[in-house]
Formats: C-alpha cells, sequence, structure tokens
C-alpha cells in the first residue's frame, strides 16, 4: 500500500505544480507516470490465483500448451482445446496465452504481470490519442491540455472497475483487443495529420487498418473501431466533407463486414451472435432489451461515480414497462448526455466526443441488436468509461481555467484524494480475486440464487478437502436448479472422495436422470455400480452409454471385463 500511495502521490505533484506553473514536464515523462502507476497499482493482484475461465482458456486447454496445434486456433472455438464449444473465437488471445504458458507455465505473477503491462501500454496510448485530439480539436480551449489527458489517463488507470479486466488472468482479452485497438486509433490519427497522398501517409493507415482484425481476434467488442474511427475524423478538427469521411472508414467496414460473414458461416460454432441461449421475453422483444439497456445506464453510472459492492454476478429484473422509476431515469439520463453532446460539440467538442465515445464503446453489449451472455459486467465498463472520463474531467478542467489559483490548488487537492480513494478500492477488489473460495464466498454475498456461483464455490471447497463443506454448497446449489446435471456429478465426486460410494452412486444416477446427454456421469456410475458388485447395472448403464455415443472397440473391451466379472462372482 506503501508503495502505491507514493505513485499516486508523484503523479498529483506533477499535476499541482504545473497547474501553478511552476514546472514543465515532457509528455514522455506523464507516459512512464502512467506505466509505473499501473504497475505499482496491480502488483497487488500478482500472487491471484488463476481458476474458473483460466482452467478452460488456459489451464486444461491442450491448443494453449502445444505449439503443434497453433493452426487449430484459427479454425475452432476458443476453448476447443478443452474439448468444449463455446461462441467465441479468439486466435490472437491464445497466441498471447500460448507464449505465456511456454515462457512460464503456471506461475501465476507472470500471467498477471502481462495484464498489468497491457493495462499500462493502454493508458499511455489513451494519453497520445487524447493529446492530439486536444491539439487539434480546441487548443486554445484548455491551456493544461496535457494535464487533461493525463488524468483522464490516469483515472482510466486506477478506478477499481478495471480490476475485474485486468486483475483476472482470462479478462486479458479486454485489454489486448483495447491494445490493438488504441494502436490502430493512434496510427489513425497519425495519417490525418499527414499530407494524404504521401507514403508515411498511407503507410499509417494501412497500419492502422491492419490493426482492427487483431484486435477482433482478441475479443469480439472490437467490433466497435470503425465507429470510434468515425468519430475521430468528425471530431479531428479538420473541414468535413463525405468523400473524405467515405474514404477514412470503408476499410475497418470491409473488414468488419468480412469478420461477422466469417463469424456466421465457417466459425460459427455455436449461433455465434445470439450469445443468450434461453428463449424468453428478453431474448425475443429488441423493446423489452431497450428498456432494460435504460435501467442497465443508470446502474453503469452510479458504478463509475460510486464504485462500491462490486461483484462479477451481477443481475437485474427485465423491464416491460416504461413506467419502471429506473427505466424513466435511464431514457432521462440517455437523451439528456445526447442533448449535452449535441449542445457542447462547437463551443467544448471534448465533452460531446467523450458523450458519444461512452455510448458507442457500450453497444457491443447494450444487449438491444443481440442479446448476449449477460445483462451487466463490470469489466464490459473497460472502455466505456473513458467516454465518461472525457466528458467529466473536460467539464471540470473547464471550470478550473476559469477560476482562482487557490480553487486549482484545492481541487487538485481534491483529485488526489479521489485517486488515492480510488486506488485503494482497486487494491482491496483485487483481494476478492485472489483464490477461488475467496472469489466465490464474496460474488455469493451479492448472488445467493446464482447456480454457477454456488456450484463453484463447492468445488473451489472440494478441490481444498473441505469435504463436507462442499456438500452443503452442492446440495444448495441442486435446491437452485434440480435439472442441472453439474453439482449432481460433482455431488458424486465428492461422496468418492469421502469414501462413500453408496451416496456417489445415486447422485451419478440422478445427474443422468436430470440430462442422459451428460456423458461424464456414465463413466463414473459404471465403476460405481461395478465396486458395489452390481455388475448388471453396470452393463445397463454401459448400454445407456453405447446409445448416447455409439459402440466402439474400447466400449466392447469393458463390457467383456464386466461380464469376467460378474460370471465370477
Amino acid at each position: 500500500m506503501q508503495s502505491m500511495h507514493k505513485s499516486n502521490m508523484l503523479c498529483i505533484f506533477c499535476y499541482t505544480t504545473a497547474m501553478r506553473g511552476s514546472f514543465k514536464v515532457s509528455n514522455t515523462f506523464l507516459a512512464v507516470t502512467l506505466v509505473v502507476a499501473a504497475l505499482v497499482l496491480y502488483m497487488f493482484s500478482f500472487q491471484n490465483q488463476m481458476f474458473w475461465d483460466d482452467d478452460d482458456f488456459i489451464l486444461h486447454n491442450t491448443y494453449v500448451q502445444d505449439y503443434h496445434y497453433i493452426p487449430k486456433l484459427f479454425s475452432e472455438n476458443v476453448i476447443a482445446g478443452s474439448n468444449l464449444v463455446s461462441n467465441y473465437w479468439r486466435p490472437v488471445l491464445l497466441l498471447v496465452f500460448s507464449a505465456e504458458w511456454h515462457a512460464w507455465h503456471a506461475w501465476v505473477p507472470g500471467w498477471h504481470a502481462v495484464n498489468a503491462v497491457f493495462h499500462a501500454a493502454n493508458a499511455v496510448l489513451l494519453f497520445f490519442i487524447l493529446l492530439k485530439l486536444l491539439h487539434t480539436l480546441s487548443p486554445s480551449r484548455f491551456i493544461s491540455s496535457r494535464w487533461l489527458a493525463f488524468v483522464i489517463a490516469l483515472f482510466f488507470v486506477v478506478h477499481p472497475l478495471q480490476v475485474e479486466a485486468v486483475a483476472y488472468v482470462n479478462s486479458l482479452g479486454d485489454s489486448l483487443s483495447v491494445f490493438f485497438m488504441f494502436l490502430g486509433l493512434l496510427f489513425f490519427q497519425e495519417f490525418l495529420h499527414k499530407p494524404q497522398k504521401s507514403r508515411n501517409a498511407y503507410l499509417l493507415f494501412l497500419a492502422s487498418v491492419l490493426c482492427y482484425p487483431l484486435a477482433l481476434m482478441s475479443k469480439e467488442t472490437a467490433i466497435i473501431m470503425p465507429a470510434l474511427v468515425a468519430l475521430l475524423y468528425l471530431y479531428s478538427g479538420f473541414s468535413f466533407t463525405v468523400k473524405g469521411f467515405i474514404k477514412a472508414v470503408w476499410p475497418y467496414v470491409v473488414v468488419a463486414l468480412t469478420y461477422l460473414a466469417l463469424r456466421a458461416t465457417i466459425l460459427n460454432f455455436k449461433n455465434s451472435f445470439n450469445l443468450y441461449d434461453q428463449a424468453n421475453v428478453f431474448s425475443s422483444s429488441m423493446w423489452v432489451r431497450g428498456l432494460t439497456f435504460c435501467k442497465i445506464i443508470v446502474a453503469y453510472v452510479k458504478l463509475i461515480f460510486w464504485p462500491s459492492h462490486l461483484h462479477m454476478e451481477r443481475s437485474m429484473e427485465y423491464a416491460t414497462s416504461m413506467l419502471d422509476w429506473q427505466v424513466l431515469l435511464g431514457v432521462l439520463l440517455v437523451f439528456g448526455l445526447l442533448a449535452v453532446a449535441y449542445r457542447t460539440r462547437v463551443k467544448v467538442p471534448i465533452i460531446s466526443f467523450g458523450v458519444l465515445w461512452f455510448f458507442i464503446s457500450l453497444a457491443p453489449t447494450s444487449n438491444i441488436l443481440v442479446p448476449i451472455n449477460g445483462l451487466l459486467y463490470e469489466h464490459w465498463l473497460y472502455v466505456p468509461i473513458i467516454g465518461a472520463l472525457i466528458a467529466l474531467m473536460a467539464c471540470l478542467f473547464w471550470f478550473l481555467e476559469q477560476g482562482s489559483k487557490w480553487l486549482q490548488v484545492v481541487t487538485s487537492i481534491l483529485l488526489v484524494l479521489i485517486i488515492f480513494a480510488l486506488s485503494t478500492r482497486a487494491v482491496l477488489r483485487m483481494g476478492d480475486w485472489a483464490n477461488p473460495v475467496t472469489f466465490y464466498e464474496q460474488t455469493i454475498k451479492y448472488a445467493p440464487q446464482s447456480y454457477r456461483i454456488v456450484n463453484n464455490l463447492a468445488m473451489s471447497l472440494a478441490n481444498e478437502g473441505q469435504l463436507q463443506e462442499s456438500i452443503v454448497y452442492y446440495k444448495q446449489a441442486i435446491q437452485l436448479d434440480a435439472t442441472n446435471p453439474v453439482a449432481y456429478y460433482n455431488l458424486g465426486n465428492t461422496y468418492v472422495g469421502l469414501g462413500n460410494v453408496i451416496e456417489s452412486v445415486g447422485y451419478y444416477r440422478k445427474a443422468l436422470e436430470a440430462d442422459p446427454k451428460f456423458l461424464f456421469a456414465y463413466g463414473r456410475l459404471i465403476n460405481g455400480y461395478a465396486s458395489l458388485g452390481q455388475y448388471d447395472k453396470a452393463l445397463a448403464t454401459l448400454d445407456q452409454y453405447i446409445e448416447q455415443v455409439g459402440a466402439s472397440s474400447e466400449l466392447e473391451v469393458v463390457r467383456k471385463q464386466l461380464l469376467v466379472k460378474q460370471h465370477a462372482q
């Protein structure tokens, strides 16, 4: 905590003294300061264990752990190497994971350090993007445009909402895709400021376009890059022409359409676009999804300004009526922010830019066009929070530059306290991710009705050898969803660990009653019956398994072994 405190004080000392004009610092120094702040802050996560999706994406993923499977990273889904199927295709992310695996295997500080480095790199890229934007957009509007860019980037680094996207190893997809996206945006800005027919301009534009597929192959949410490119073009300070706009944006649109076409056809692993598996009023009605998004906006804004009660498993009731007060508040908030964007587009365009950035970057996870795999997550604000910070800090700086130096000093002190408070909250949030038991126990306080959280807590306790404690949570999970075979199966495994084969057989049987296609339970049940000497039941279970997967020579060998033991009984 002491090292984090020193880092924060260094950042704010530079800012406050510069506001008073006592000395000037270079952009390089500010960029290095952002890197130091990010690395010092996220050092507190370096000892956190790997768990949850880390298992399927990394620890159990053969494709990640063996270079011979690299071609499969580009042709199969992201967890195919764990013999599982998902909607996601992220070959660049898996390439980075593969390089990390071969560098340090399961040494967790290495994995967390890479996440922190990419987060730091994103802060630096954001700083330079904003610096160039402010310089061209309104060079005389903010005397301290460099410090405005720096403070926005610093808040991006320390805000506790970012922890879910940085301190959790598998969430590297967020920061990795943003890295390529921001790099492409910076190249695009440089292209705009070069003579348009020069060789350097073409190279910069090509580099920018090539960053886009790398971002998409890191995480799907990078689909927004063409919209951000368009936003940068519109707010670049240059005279707008339809021809120039189309020339600047069309290559990114072509990449996006190509990506969507591939994901809809040869890379469609499991209904790629409609990631929401349940058929209900939410998935079938865009109107309901739009109303629900208005409620979610209220929750997001609250989290940005007051990041308390942070947890992974957030839920919200669907909104079906405009009369819901949260929906009404959300509608007022959305249209109010859009009105601000419109009114400030000329006099203080950076505020307008920030508001539009916020809504554009929320679009992929809004659920409005396509229902996805959840309603709201903290890591979904990794990029949108930048828009909120831009608009908020631009308002603050505009106000400060109209006031006295004493007002600037007092406000700077308040910023010191706020950044230190956010940093402290971020460190505490990293502690929630320390190990699976701690994480699930913290999450279950906010989501006691979540089947997967309760089941995962039970699994974590079982892995720690706390078998009796895990049984309590497995039974709680079964009460929450008696049709899901997973908890029955896990409970059967736990009773095996306790040496109670009779109980384990009962729960394996219930798992198959819940879902006859839950193949994992067949082998366990066959072994359980065989260990109890009930070979007739073991053979009957083997026949059921063959009905599901088909006959094979290996299964015939198992049948012969069971028959031999039955005859010898």
